[in-house]
């Protein structure tokens, strides 16, 4: 148990940091509260050693860049490339600091700082609530995706304000770092848009059928064919494609664990729904609803096969968090702590899994000190 306390005290301080969202304190404080967060939690994520799933693998792209190899970089003796501004980032860090914690530090402190900034935007009467959900449901130690997924909730903003071109330029800054996040170009037409939700529910049902059948392999072959000779044959993207499509993590699902996901989806489902007619003047909320949705048909759909692909649900699944953070900031405040108790308790078995998935990555969590 006393490995665990490091992750017990810091994720403490999150959760109680709440009683701001609960007495609705003054906009100053607030932001005193919410900036001590992003700054404690920068620092539990950017001054550990040898600790996090991420370590190995990239303490060697940070070592290994260098400016004369920003479009050449592939690491593990692969011929995928690895994206040039991640490595452009880390060869900055590696030349002028020669500190994997600085580069740590700053890579968290970004992603903490569009969490800050899009909490304002999206509450600015209670945007705590909506940080605190984040940073509890965040994973311990971001991965690199995360800072693609973050950018992406930053151009969330011009989807609702119809803009574009703003919103493709901050995908493609972010393909840079994650080349996967080219994926949501085409969502920027589809996620602003008001779909009754029994439409939904019935395509997650149709994407349980065909997650427990042959059709999902037509349907991953058939977009690669279909998508090679635009982006090329040999192209990075191609290549990805293929990983994931070809990547056996190993994990074996029961029945019992498919209909418990999909329960857990309904529930989710409802709760979001019944609230959604109280949010109808909030753009946002629309927006993250559809999030959630996609988000869910892609976790039915590679349930059983292509399960790397799971991963590209994560853009989406941010939705589910905003989701709830919003709920909170409608609650009355009886209503509202029972509905937070209940968070905490599903953030700290997340955290919890986290954990235990790999164990020997998490524990003990060591720093540089």
């Amino acid at each position: 148990m006393d490995l665990y306390i490091p992750y017990i005290c810091i994720y403490s301080v999150a959760a109680g940091s709440f009683v701001a969202g609960y007495y609705n304190v003054k906009k100053h404080q607030t932001r005193i509260i919410m900036l001590f967060l992003a700054i404690l939690f920068t620092l539990f994520r950017g001054l550990r050693w040898e600790t996090g799933t991420d370590w190995v693998q990239f303490l060697d792209v940070f070592n290994e860049a260098s400016f004369s190899n920003i479009f050449s970089f592939s690491r593990g003796g692969s011929d995928i490339l690895l994206e040039p501004g991640f490595v452009f980032i880390n060869s900055i860090f590696q030349q002028y600091t020669h500190s994997y914690t600085a580069f740590l530090l700053f890579y968290n402190a970004v992603i903490l700082l569009i969490f800050y900034k899009i909490s304002w935007e999206y509450a600015p009467k209670n945007p705590v609530c909506i940080f605190v959900i984040l940073l509890l449901f965040d994973l311990i130690f971001p991965l690199r995706n995360s800072w693609a997924l973050s950018l992406f909730l930053l151009s969330v903003k011009y989807i609702q304000s119809r803009e574009f071109i703003k919103y493709s330029l901050i995908i493609l800054l972010a393909a840079s770092i994650h080349i996967t996040v080219l994926y949501l170009l085409p969502f920027y037409f589809l996620l602003n848009k008001v779909y009754p939700t029994k439409l939904l529910i019935g395509i997650y049902i149709l994407c349980a059928f065909i997650a427990c059948s042959p059709i999902i392999n037509l349907i991953v072959e058939g977009f690669t064919v279909l998508i090679a000779p635009i982006v090329g044959v040999d192209s990075d993207f191609i290549m990805k494609v293929i990983y994931y499509s070809t990547y056996d993590r190993g994990i074996e699902v029961t029945w019992i664990s498919f209909f418990a996901s999909m329960a857990r989806g309904f529930l989710f489902a409802y709760l979001f729904y019944i609230f959604k007619e109280r949010f109808k003047d909030n753009p946002y909320y629309n927006i993250y609803y559809n999030c959630f949705f996609v988000s869910l048909f892609m976790v039915i759909l590679f349930k059983f096969q292509f399960q790397e692909f799971i991963r590209m649900a994560a853009y989406f699944y941010y939705g589910t968090f905003i989701l709830q953070g919003f709920i909170l900031t409608k609650l009355k405040k009886t209503n509202r702590i029972i509905f937070y108790s209940v968070l905490i308790l599903y953030s700290g078995y997340t955290i919890w899994y986290q954990i235990n998935l790999f164990p020997n990555a998490f524990l003990p969590y060591k720093s540089v000190f």
